[in-house]
């Protein structure tokens, strides 16, 4: 009988030159068992690999990793958090709304950057928090959230155009 499934396991399950493939919707529910231990660790490097690779699999359950784990009290956890939001297809504006106003200004830096690469109608959504980290007093959030409202009030604009043609 096998072992419980590491996050080794699931990294080369991910990388497309390993010899093997793990059928994801098959082992699912094992997938978020192994991910939700991993982030849970004491192992700093163990938990942000684990948030990481909750970007990268959708399954039901891995979401929950990823609130479970934007509580965590080290920042580290809460920045990986972010960056697996990027990753993921689906949207989950209030996970991301938390990071944006994250105590912690690599996590509030790390949240604009993956709100950065949401489209405009999702970015929409954050309007206030955008307001707010605009005078935000680390500069590397200041700046990020600047370049956001620059992109905010280009697609307001190019909504306009469309109405009028």
């Amino acid at each position: 009988m096998p072992g419980p499934l590491r996050i080794e396991h699931l990294e080369l399950a991910l990388d497309p030159e390993a010899p093997f493939h793990l059928n994801f919707a098959r082992a699912g529910d094992e997938v978020a068992r192994a991910l939700a231990v991993a982030v849970a660790s004491s192992d700093l490097q163990l938990a942000v690999r684990a948030a990481a690779l909750c970007g990268h699999v959708t399954l039901e359950g891995t979401l929950e990793v990823l609130r479970g784990a934007a509580r965590s009290p080290r920042p580290a956890l809460r920045e990986a958090v972010a960056a697996a939001l990027e990753r993921r297809r689906d949207d989950h504006p209030d996970l991301l709304a938390s990071l944006l106003l994250d105590p912690d200004g690599r996590v509030r830096a790390r949240a604009l950057a993956t709100l950065a690469r949401r489209p405009a109608r999702r970015r929409l959504r954050h309007l206030a928090a955008l307001k707010r980290l605009r005078a935000d007093p680390d500069p590397r959030v200041r700046s990020l959230a600047h370049r956001i409202g620059v992109l905010r009030r280009q697609a307001a604009m190019c909504r306009a155009l469309q109405r009028t043609m």
